[in-house]
């Protein structure tokens, strides 16, 4: 237990304190204006009181719910607004699709491009011939951490190093034909 448990609040079952009062009724306001009624002092106080034993933090949910997408067409009733809390909790939650964690094997292929690209784009491209060896340099690493890694798992920086080392030693910049080419090519498409 946390040595602020004592002076937390209870998310979904703690009555509301009269001194969240104005946090509640900026809600009633907002849950109102959505359903288009005025928010009345009578009303006001009926819901106050119909809902004291809510949260703010569960009343603030409860009317974002309710002015939303499938939220009811007219104003809910007090009990209404219970069961909408008690559907709210009851449902399961939302969970957005997580992506599969890659596999080693897929992380150290997609490492080769990404470091090949950032690596072009540091020396601002390779002529034609260059560019063809360093992809299949890339290749070729590649191929070998796949079937090294399994026995003796290669560290990260240890396949950066070799990686950079030898695109090094394949690389040649574009001359100056080559680069004007290129420059017209993107002026003209747009595209690299």
């Amino acid at each position: 237990m946390s040595e602020f448990a004592p002076f937390a609040r209870c998310e979904l079952s703690c009555p509301v304190l009269s001194t969240e009062r104005p946090q509640f009724d900026e809600h009633f306001a907002v849950l109102c204006a959505g359903m288009n009624v005025p928010p009345t002092p009578e009303r006001r106080e009926a819901y106050w009181r119909g809902l004291s034993h809510m949260s703010v933090t569960s009343w603030a949910r409860v009317v974002d719910r309710a002015i939303g997408e499938q939220g009811p067409e007219k104003l809910p009733t007090v009990p209404g607004l219970w069961r909408l809390y008690h559907q709210m909790r009851a449902a399961p939650p939302i969970r957005p699709h997580t992506p599969q964690p890659e596999t080693r094997s897929e992380w150290i292929a997609r490492l080769g491009g990404a470091h090949l690209c950032a690596f072009l784009m540091r020396r601002e491209g390779a002529s034609r011939d260059s560019l063809a060896r360093l992809v299949q340099t890339k290749t070729r690493l590649v191929e070998a951490f796949l079937l090294i890694d399994p026995v003796d798992r290669l560290s990260d920086e240890d396949m950066r190093a070799q990686l950079t080392t030898a695109y090094a030693r394949d690389f040649a910049p574009m001359d100056d034909a080559e680069k004007a080419e290129f420059l017209d090519n993107y002026a003209q498409t747009g595209r690299l």
